[in-house]
């Protein structure tokens, strides 16, 4: 719920790099992400500089903060992405070590790209309190040479209630967003590659459905829906 009019820009951090996720199962997998992500953003919520720090000129109810990030979104999300399947044990690689594979190795290296298509922090007065909500929305394109082609949307929400709308508030619900957006993506990720038949070795079995369940519950986010292979 946002008032007429924009808010005065607030100063963010991106969020810290590196996410736990708190499972493995990507060993012997090698992944290369395509950094940064595109942004495809309707309304940005992080500037492009320090000279576009204008929050956008609609109306709204509610209060809107524009955020000023030391990163712009399509590049910490791919980075924390990044450090989470590490985290999960992919090794992670670029272009100048896919040269150095051989053709067969080469066409088992799954490529992620992603678009960005939201990254938003409000603060939605109630009776006695605010409500800081952030939403993150990628969406994710994975291939591989010998032929795979996936596509999975990602749309994850944080919230957090405060007696009043402060800078730490807001960095801590856009901090937990980007921690459920790694998670729920890293694990998609694991449950694709562990299904499809040219993984470069026999991973170990990707996290059951609990165990998922279980580490979002942690973050208080949504299960995780399986992966589809087009």
């Amino acid at each position: 719920m946002w008032p007429s009019g924009c808010a005065e820009p607030i100063r963010l951090s991106s969020p810290p790099g590196f996410v736990n996720v708190g499972f493995k199962g990507g060993e012997g997998h090698l992944v290369r992400i395509v950094s940064p992500f595109i942004d495809d953003r309707p309304i940005e919520s992080c500037s492009r500089g320090p000279e576009s720090l204008e929050g956008p000129k609609r109306t709204y109810s509610g209060a809107y903060h524009q955020l000023a990030c030391s990163s712009l979104p399509p590049e910490w999300i791919a980075d924390r992405f990044s450090q989470g399947l590490v985290a999960a044990g992919f090794s992670v690689i670029d272009e100048r070590a896919i040269d150095r594979l051989s053709e067969s190795d080469q066409r088992r290296v799954f490529t992620i790209e992603g678009e960005v298509k939201m990254v938003a922090v409000e603060s939605m007065a109630k009776m006695q309190s605010v409500l800081a909500e952030s939403d993150i929305q990628v969406v994710l394109h994975i291939s591989q040479k010998s032929g795979l082609r996936a596509t999975r949307s990602f749309h994850v929400k944080s919230q957090e209630s405060a007696l009043g709308t402060t800078t730490k508030t807001l960095q801590d619900v856009l901090n937990k967003v980007s921690d459920r957006a790694v998670v729920e993506m890293t694990a998609a990720v694991l449950s694709l590659v562990n299904r499809y038949p040219t993984a470069p070795v026999e991973a170990p079995t990707a996290p059951t459905s609990p165990a998922i369940d279980e580490i979002l519950e942690t973050l208080d986010a949504p299960s995780i829906p399986e992966v589809t292979a087009n």
